[in-house]
């Protein structure tokens, strides 16, 4: 794997509010295929997953996203665990006939204090 990485930032100041999408994005050193990629995302003390919603195949990319819920709150900022991603029983290889197994090690994304979370019904939310 070449990187994971955060594509969005609060709509507003620091904070992602109750329905705002976290997008993440994952970048392969090659074409991989897989149908069944997760990526777990750090809210506060609890896991999340993001649903894929689309993959750049020629690019070798897979994004995420993640829609802020009512309970989710996070004061230092989300953050995504190291060797975070989640194959479900399916395979991830670079290579169209499964023969070169994809490295799917990866370094955390630590908390960032620009990407805090409050599912908050306040407005603004407080974290």
């Amino acid at each position: 794997m070449k990187a994971i990485t955060f594509d969005t930032s609060p709509a507003r100041g620091d904070t992602y509010e109750l329905g705002e999408r976290i997008k993440v994005s994952v970048e392969f050193d090659g074409p991989v295929v897989t149908e069944d990629l997760q990526v777990a995302l750090t809210i506060g003390t609890e896991t999340r997953y993001p649903v894929m919603f689309s993959r750049a195949i020629g690019r070798h990319f897979y994004y995420f996203e993640y829609t802020v819920q009512e309970v989710d709150r996070d004061e230092d900022g989300n953050s995504i665990p190291a060797n975070a991603l989640i194959l479900n029983g399916g395979t991830i290889a670079l290579a169209a006939d499964g023969t070169i197994d994809a490295d799917l090690t990866h370094a955390a994304a630590n908390p960032d204090p620009t990407r805090k979370v409050s599912g908050s019904t306040d407005s603004p939310g407080t974290p």
